[in-house]
């Protein structure tokens, strides 16, 4: 047999292997044979010397999954629309459904025609018993407007089995997406299954009903989630099929719900969407104290996030109800950004103003290198200046891939670098922008502002990652969006702290870890 492919090699390579040679190599009894005819005869493009009908003829007969695989490696070679035959004919072998490699190179092959018939694809899907190709095709038709309104029809006519896979696959393909509007056939879809007592098809029901737009499916979901009897993992999809819908009713429950420490951390986040705001704002102001770092930073970030949190909060620190020292200036520069006369008011008498130019930065980076050159810096604790960190810095950074934010860069090592890299990458984080850094800006249409990172986005959705959260906005709900020159990284974090406490965190930040 190796002599025999060295001939074929041969003939290829000196241009003497014409049709007839290549059709007996198609036919030879070695599937090596055959898989390399398959591969000489489609490496160029636009001189094709193997035909569809033939690809076909060998992804339907041959016994060969080497021959089967080299076919799914030749269809792209094929014009879009001749592909479809093979291509059938590859997704139509069951014996390849465990293979690693033959479905995900069916399905590498189709694609590119799915889009430019739709119908056709998804009655592959229904009929190849592949499942990753039937899922590939589901995925991909679920991803267009048109798509979905042909998937929610055949749900309704399909078998039982195909149509709840279907429906697992919608909502699989649509969880990054929001405010899409319903296929027409979305509610007999979603009646056929009502019934369910599959967790994981009620689940994909409920998720893509809610992301309709669907708020009758409301009520029963916030029954399960004040339900202390229900189990946490479904409590926990309640709440973030509650997020996903834009809920914002169940302000009185989500207060209750901030009592119970394993559903805290998601429900901070759905008190700062509230309709209510006074009652969501106090509720927040009366616990706050008891909340541990991570919540408190979600509170906070829910807390600068809309006009009506933030006022509440500031009179509260007004009145001496909220401790000043929890505001950082990352919280101040949130707050600056709603825009809103009152809070600016507020924030000018519990934090005061500050937007340094350069020559001001430069002013207070020699003052505080003073500062630090002068203390007697053998006297402060590392453990203090840790604390301090993890209060001011550690909700943006992490410290050597450990826990921490990822908003910032990892400062693990940036020790070496010394005093001067922290002081002049703290007290003026916009000298210098990474483009990675740069903050983005978005308003929604009810005055919500978020900033962030824009972490991924779709057609409908943009998904920006903040200090405490990653947030999926429905694009058709932003009044405006923004990209600033500015850094992440907000500057005066260092002058509003105490002396001492600047000594600390600098000492922690330049020290090598032990």
């Amino acid at each position: 047999m190796s002599a025999q492919l060295r001939a074929l090699w041969t003939l290829h390579a000196t241009g003497h292997l014409d049709d007839e040679l290549l059709a007996g190599a198609l036919r030879h009894a070695s599937e090596t044979v055959r898989a390399w005819a398959v591969q000489l005869g489609t490496e160029r493009p636009g001189r094709l010397r193997v035909s569809a009908d033939q690809l076909a003829t060998l992804a339907r007969d041959d016994a060969s999954p080497a021959v089967r695989l080299a076919v799914a490696a030749a269809i792209p070679a094929l014009p879009v629309g001749e592909r479809w035959a093979p291509a059938a004919a590859l997704a139509a072998r069951g014996e390849d459904n465990g293979d690693r490699f033959l479905p995900k190179m069916t399905w590498f092959a189709l694609a590119p025609a799915v889009g430019a018939d739709l119908a056709r694809a998804l009655d592959l899907a229904a009929a190849t018993p592949l499942r990753e190709v039937a899922d590939s095709i589901l995925w991909y038709v679920s991803r267009t407007a048109e798509g979905r309104e042909q998937v929610a029809a055949r749900v309704a006519a399909w078998p039982a089995e195909t149509a709840a896979r279907a429906l697992r696959v919608l909502a699989f393909s649509l969880e990054n997406d929001a405010g899409l509007s319903a296929p027409s056939s979305w509610t007999a879809a979603a009646r056929r299954f009502a019934g369910t007592k599959d967790p994981g098809l009620r689940g994909a029901i409920e998720q893509l009903s809610a992301l309709f737009g669907d708020k009758s499916v409301l009520g029963p979901i916030r029954a399960r989630l004040a339900d202390t009897a229900t189990p946490l993992a479904e409590r926990r999809r309640a709440l973030d099929l509650l997020r996903r819908a834009g809920d914002t009713e169940s302000t009185a429950l989500l207060i209750t719900l901030l009592d119970d420490r394993e559903l805290r951390a998601a429900v901070i986040p759905l008190l700062g969407s509230s309709a209510d705001t006074a009652r969501a704002a106090e509720g927040l102001i009366s616990r706050f104290a008891s909340l541990g770092g991570a919540d408190r930073n979600a509170a906070l970030a829910a807390f600068t996030s809309r006009s009506g949190l933030a006022l509440p909060l500031l009179r509260a620190v007004e009145a001496g109800r909220f401790d000043r020292q929890a505001l950082t200036a990352l919280h101040a520069r949130q707050l600056r950004k709603l825009n809103d006369p009152e809070v600016n008011a507020a924030l000018d008498r519990v934090w005061g103003r500050a937007n340094e130019s350069s020559a001001d930065a430069k002013a207070t980076i020699a003052r505080i290198r003073d500062v630090y050159r002068n203390a007697p810096v053998w006297s402060y604790e590392l453990e203090a200046g840790r604390k301090v960190y993890e209060r001011a810095c550690s909700a943006c950074h992490a410290m050597g891939g450990s826990s921490g934010g990822k908003l910032g860069p990892d400062l693990g090592g940036t020790w070496r670098n010394g005093l001067d890299y922290f002081l002049e990458n703290i007290i003026d984080p916009n000298a210098v922008v990474g483009a990675a850094y740069e903050m983005h800006v978005i308003t929604k249409r009810d005055g919500t502002v978020l900033s962030g990172m824009i972490d991924r986005e779709t057609d409908t959705a943009v998904v920006i990652r903040g200090v405490t959260e990653t947030v999926t906005v429905a694009k058709s709900e932003i009044r405006e969006r923004q990209k600033t020159t500015q850094s992440l990284m907000p500057a005066g974090l260092l002058e509003a702290l105490p002396e001492r406490e600047t000594v600390e965190v600098l000492k922690f930040l330049t020290t090598e870890p032990r």
